[in-house]
């Protein structure tokens, strides 16, 4: 990659903003450039971690997963849909990530109990969760790779 190019990448990513934030600002130091991310850095404190106190996003993060109120409204045996559903209703989680997660993993138990009919599998899951069938293809060709563990961890 030239240096040209890189520089035409960084530009157009300082232009994209996200929440009204920018992904990427540049500045120069003098003797070099220097990188901030603000997006990033209002995702993190609005998840509960801050500078030099990643413990209190931890305990954040701790104390939602086991809320009492996720007992209370799905059972002490609360499964993960369950507490991914109680995330996304307190923001912790975007629900369209949500979503794709729900149409994955029913993914796999409907194409067993469709025999392995890919075609009546898209179509009973389109029904399930109110979209068409191209947006649940583009969702498991795209996004069903990222969660494999293999995918994710090397």
């Amino acid at each position: 990659m030239s240096v040209e190019q890189v520089q035409l990448s960084l530009a157009r990513m300082t232009r994209v903003r996200v929440g009204g934030e920018p992904l990427i600002k540049i500045r120069d130091n003098g003797k070099f450039l220097v990188f901030d991310m603000p997006r990033h850095k209002v995702f993190i404190k609005s998840i509960g971690f801050q500078r030099f106190n990643a413990s209190k996003g931890w305990k954040h993060l701790r104390d939602h997963l086991s809320n009492k109120e996720v007992k209370i409204k799905y059972s002490e045996e609360a499964g993960i849909k369950n507490v991914l559903n109680h995330l996304a209703e307190r923001g912790l989680i975007e629900p369209r990530k949500l979503r794709d997660f729900m149409i994955i993993k029913d993914f796999d138990k409907m194409l067993e109990s469709n025999d392995g009919n890919y075609t009546y599998t898209y179509m009973d899951i389109s029904i399930k969760y109110d979209v068409s069938e191209r947006t649940i293809q583009n969702i498991i060709y795209k996004h069903k790779r990222k969660y494999n563990k293999d995918y994710n961890i090397r």
